[in-house]
C-alpha cells in the first residue's frame, strides 16, 4: 500500500503576480530613480530621489499595467508603451514628471510604435518607428517631445531591421535581411543622400555581426563583425576605404554588449559571452583602481557604472560592474564581484 502526503500548492499570485518592484532606471542626471510597482494591483510607474524615501506613482494605467518605459534624455519625462487589450498596438506616452500631465505622442487607430533612439545631446528629441503607411514595415519618424510634431525621416521599404544614427542624431545607417538570412549594411552621407551598400553579412555570420555606431566624426562605423573568424569581433571600419581596424577579439567567444562614451564615441569597454560574462576595459587613466560595488550606489548596468566612475576631465573609465543585477548597488552587493571577471588591458 502506497500511502502519499498531500503538498500545498504554490498559490497562483505567487507565480504570476506582480512583483513588488521591478525594472530601476536611474534618471540621465543620477539625481533620481524609476521602477515599475502595483498601484490597486496594477503596475505603474514610480519615481523618487535617490537616497530618499519621496517614491510615488508618476503614471495612472487602470488596465493592463505599464511593463515598457524609459527615461526621456530631459531628465522630465517618463516614456512608456501601451497597447488596448494586447493588441501589440503600441502607443507612446509621456508623462511630465513636473505637472503630472500624460500625453499620447501617437494616436493612431491600428499602428504600432516603437522607441527607436534616444540621444543625450538632444533632450528634446526622440525617433520613433510606426507602421502607418505598411503594417509590416516601421518607418523613421523624428519626435518633439515638447510640441509633439511628428515629421517623417526616412522610409523603409520593407526589408530594414535596424537603424543606425550619427553623432548629429541623423539616420546614417541600415541593417537589412533578405529571405535566405543574408544581412547588408547599407550608409549614406546624410538623410538626402541615397542609401550605399557597406558589406554583406551571409547567414552564417549575421546572428554574431551588425553595427554597433559612428564614429563622432562619422567617417567610420563600429561592428560586431564575426566574418572570416571564429566568433564575432569588434572592429572599426572607415566607410571610405573599407579598411578594418580589430578593437577587441576572443578567438572562441563572441562580442556581446559594448560600452561607447556618450560624448566621444569611443569604446571603452567589451564584454565577451563566456561561461560568466567577462568584460574588458579598453581605455584607463594612467593609475586604474578598480571599484567594488560599495562605491556604485545608484547604479544598475555598466554604462550607468561607466558614468559614474568617470574621472573628472577624463573621457576613461576605470571599471566595470556586475551588468545582471537590476536593484541599486550598495556595499552588501560587493561579493557579487566574485562573479565578474574584470580585465584591463
Amino acid at each position: 500500500m502506497t500511502t502519499t502526503t498531500a503538498v500545498e500548492l504554490i498559490p497562483r499570485n505567487i507565480l504570476f503576480g506582480n512583483p513588488d518592484k521591478a525594472s530601476p532606471q536611474v534618471s540621465p542626471d543620477g539625481t533620481r530613480m524609476a521602477y515599475l510597482a502595483p498601484v490597486n494591483n496594477v503596475l505603474n510607474v514610480w519615481v523618487g530621489t535617490i537616497g530618499k524615501d519621496d517614491y510615488l506613482p508618476v503614471t495612472q494605467d487602470t488596465e493592463r499595467g505599464v511593463r515598457f518605459y524609459a527615461w526621456a534624455a530631459d531628465n522630465q519625462h517618463i516614456l512608456y508603451l501601451q497597447d488596448a487589450g494586447g493588441n501589440e498596438n503600441w502607443r507612446l506616452y509621456a508623462t511630465n514628471l513636473e505637472s503630472g500631465q500624460t500625453r499620447d505622442l501617437t494616436p493612431f487607430e491600428n499602428v504600432q510604435a516603437r522607441i527607436l533612439k534616444r540621444d543625450k545631446h538632444f533632450p528634446n528629441e526622440l525617433l520613433v518607428g510606426l507602421n502607418k503607411d505598411n503594417p509590416q514595415a516601421h518607418d523613421v519618424y523624428h519626435l518633439d517631445l515638447a510640441s509633439g510634431e511628428l515629421s517623417l525621416v526616412t522610409k523603409n521599404p520593407g526589408n530594414i531591421v535596424d537603424w543606425v544614427t550619427d553623432a548629429d542624431f541623423k539616420v546614417r545607417g541600415a541593417m537589412t535581411m533578405d529571405g535566405s538570412g543574408n544581412a547588408e549594411l547599407l550608409v549614406r552621407e546624410n538623410e538626402q543622400a541615397e542609401w550605399v551598400k557597406l558589406l554583406t553579412w551571409g547567414s552564417e555570420d549575421n546572428q554574431t555581426s551588425g553595427p554597433v555606431g559612428f564614429t563622432l566624426d562619422g567617417q567610420s562605423i563600429y561592428l560586431q563583425d564575426s566574418r572570416d573568424v571564429n566568433a564575432g569581433r569588434l572592429v572599426k571600419m572607415a566607410i571610405a576605404t573599407g579598411e578594418i581596424t580589430v578593437i577587441a577579439e576572443d578567438p572562441q567567444y563572441d562580442v556581446a554588449n559594448v560600452v561607447t562614451h556618450p560624448d566621444t564615441r569611443e569604446i571603452q569597454a567589451v564584454a565577451f559571452d563566456k561561461d560568466r560574462l567577462e568584460w574588458k576595459v579598453l581605455t584607463i587613466p594612467s593609475k586604474p583602481t578598480l571599484t567594488t560595488c560599495a562605491d556604485c550606489t545608484g547604479a544598475t548596468s555598466p554604462s550607468a557604472v561607466a558614468t559614474t566612475l568617470t574621472p573628472p576631465g577624463s573621457s576613461l573609465i576605470t571599471s566595470i560592474t556586475v551588468p545582471f543585477l537590476t536593484m541599486p548597488m550598495t556595499a552588501k552587493h560587493a561579493p557579487l564581484l566574485s562573479s565578474l571577471t574584470i580585465n584591463l588591458i
